[in-house]
């Protein structure tokens, strides 16, 4: 196909197909390899679920990037800077302060535990049926995340084949769950070693060719400043505006670190390392890599609006929704260069696979651990594994099912956001607080998750129903002509953003206060909620014997923590429920416990 006829169809090519056929066999030719020419040295959970704990820095460190980053930094993040500017940029930094939170309390934490379940720490702290309702509810909460990532990279790969979404959607999930109920985490993990490399060169692909395209830094820079697209010290107050100083900051703060701190899914990457140290280097490694995308994805969002500033393609209904932004602007720039927007498309589908892998690989291990496991003790390692293998298969099609309700958000980074936010902030409070608090019992601990929950589910649903509009930067279409439009969709078909323009015809008084918040506000209303009922219930249903049974496992900073506190608040707080000298001065085990 010549340069002339791929620029005017603006889909992808012979080139760009086997580019992404190449990616797509490699990952799965990794799981098939692990699961059929290792198969003898997978026969154990921990073989199967923690690679047998055994894995070195550059699988567990690229394995948890790639988990991390999703298609919501290649979809989501230049969405969100075309549409409110750069002021998320102070994303970068609050991740680094996030990696020092993890590596000072959550990793050892969850490594002395010595589980594959990192919520293994509920049930010793509290008691199984807390641990059973969280983790039910947190692998609600990462298929409802997975089916919107699936989603949106699938409209993003409708934009340049044509091929139909839900044929999409069934593709790469059944691709996926082959190679991850195949290969275990080993091929899961070494799998997502070539898509974050695939990842890494899908945004600088897109940033060359598209700085080269609108001419360089400079128009990127003026047309960027003269919209206010540059602007990071955005002080407003109002809750209800999108990105601000303080919501890139306070508000991401308590977003990430809840996530963080709690997710299954990356810290199942850090426990397959062979110690703490070493869990401890992937984890920075991890998140300084992820900060660094963040920050090019930022970038790349400024690059389209430099093209679209006279032509939002939403507006002049180029495209269906802004999950097709990064897309459009790709096939539109390198439309006419083979392989190049395969690669593209090759690192989005990478970002996906490599979520998606995650959630079929964790979600069965919480599942086995703490519902199968309990009731099936004499089921056989190999039995297990099959049973495992199955249950992969079931979160794949329960993730297809979900995407009829998640399909509704307005992008994937907010969609992303908001999902993690209804269980994330309410887990953390559980966790910390059951290491700070000894005197806390099962029932305070239900009733705060219980009661963030709701909160959360109130904010999200109420926000998905009502629409609140959305005050985006100047967004023009005076540059519009009929050949500015390349792609035409389905009549069916309506264009999707809640923009200022399309809303402001109904006052933003009309909506409840909390429905019009900030998505990145989210999880610290539910931190404060469920930290607040936390307290005032832990008074009421005082009982702190189970505290006493996670002495070994309590990190050295928070150990640290109570030998700081005065002697009135250290009766306050800890109920002098143990006796003082014996724990004050009582070194931490430094072992874990192989509970396989």
């Amino acid at each position: 196909m010549d340069s002339e006829k791929r620029a005017s169809s603006a889909l992808l090519g012979f080139g760009d197909y086997v580019v992404i056929g190449a990616m797509v066999l490699i990952s799965t030719g990794v799981g098939i390899y692990y699961g059929i020419a290792k198969k003898n040295k997978q026969v154990a959970l921990v073989d199967y679920f923690l690679g047998g704990r055994k894995m070195t820095l550059i699988p567990v460190a690229f394995s948890a990037f790639a988990t991390a980053i999703g298609p919501g930094s290649i979809l989501g993040t230049p969405t969100e800077s075309y549409n409110f500017g750069m002021q998320i940029v102070w994303w970068c930094i609050i991740q680094f302060l996030i990696a020092f939170i993890l590596n000072w309390i959550f990793i050892p934490l969850y490594h002395k535990m010595g589980s594959m379940n990192v919520y293994k720490f509920l049930e010793v702290r509290y008691n199984t049926k807390t641990k059973n309702v969280v983790t039910t509810m947190a692998a609600v909460r990462a298929i409802l995340q997975c089916s919107n990532i699936v989603y949106g990279t699938a409209t993003a790969l409708n934009r340049a084949t044509n091929i139909e979404t839900w044929v999409i959607i069934g593709s790469i999930t059944g691709i996926c769950v082959l190679y991850t109920s195949v290969g275990g985490m080993k091929g899961v993990m070494w799998a997502d070693v070539i898509q974050a490399v695939a990842m890494v060169l899908s945004f600088v692909t897109v940033i060359v060719m598209g700085l080269i395209y609108v001419g360089g830094v400079g128009p990127v820079w003026k047309r960027s400043y003269e919209s206010g697209r540059l602007q990071i010290f955005n002080f407003d107050t109002n809750p209800t505006t999108r990105h601000t100083f303080w919501t890139s900051t306070v508000g991401y703060f308590f977003s990430y670190l809840a996530g963080a701190s709690t997710s299954q899914l990356v810290h199942q990457r850090y426990l397959t390392a062979p110690t703490i140290k070493e869990a401890r280097r992937g984890n920075m490694l991890s998140l300084s890599m992820t900060a660094s995308t963040v920050f090019l994805s930022q970038i790349i969002g400024i690059i389209i609006y430099a093209e679209y500033h006279t032509c939002d393609p939403i507006k002049s209904k180029t495209i269906q929704n802004m999950n097709q932004l990064v897309p459009e602007f790709v096939m539109k720039v390198m439309g006419a260069y083979p392989i190049l927007p395969g690669l593209f498309f090759a690192g989005l589908l990478a970002a996906c696979l490599s979520t998606m892998s995650s959630v079929y690989n964790s979600i069965p291990a919480i599942i086995m651990e703490s519902l199968i496991q309990p009731s099936k003790p004499n089921m056989s390692a190999k039995q297990a594994t099959v049973v495992c293998k199955l249950l992969a298969v079931v979160v794949g099609i329960l993730n297809i099912m979900c995407i009829l309700f998640t399909k509704n958000f307005p992008n994937v980074k907010q969609a992303s956001v908001s999902t993690a936010s209804i269980i994330d902030g309410s887990l953390l409070i559980l966790i910390l607080f059951g290491l700070l608090l000894p005197q806390a019992s099962f029932k305070a601990a239900l009733l705060s998750f219980l009661s963030g929950i709701l909160v959360s589910l109130w904010i999200v649903i109420g926000g998905l129903i009502v629409r609140p509009p959305l005050k985006t930067k100047p967004l023009s279409v005076e540059g519009c002509s009929a050949d500015n439009v390349t792609f035409r969709f389905h009549p069916e078909m309506t264009p999707d953003r809640s923009s200022a323009e399309e809303n402001l015809q109904m006052p933003w008084i009309t909506y409840f206060p909390l429905h019009s918040l900030s998505y990145i506000w989210i999880s610290m209303i539910v931190i404060f909620v469920s930290g607040f009922v936390f307290i005032v219930m832990s008074q009421i249903f005082a009982k702190g014997e189970q505290w006493k049974l996670i002495r070994d496992v309590i990190p050295d900073s928070i150990q640290n923590f109570h030998r700081r506190l005065s002697k009135p608040l250290r009766k306050i707080l800890l109920c002098d429920i143990y006796d003082e000298d014996e724990h004050l001065t009582k070194p931490v085990t430094q072992t874990r416990e192989n509970v396989f």
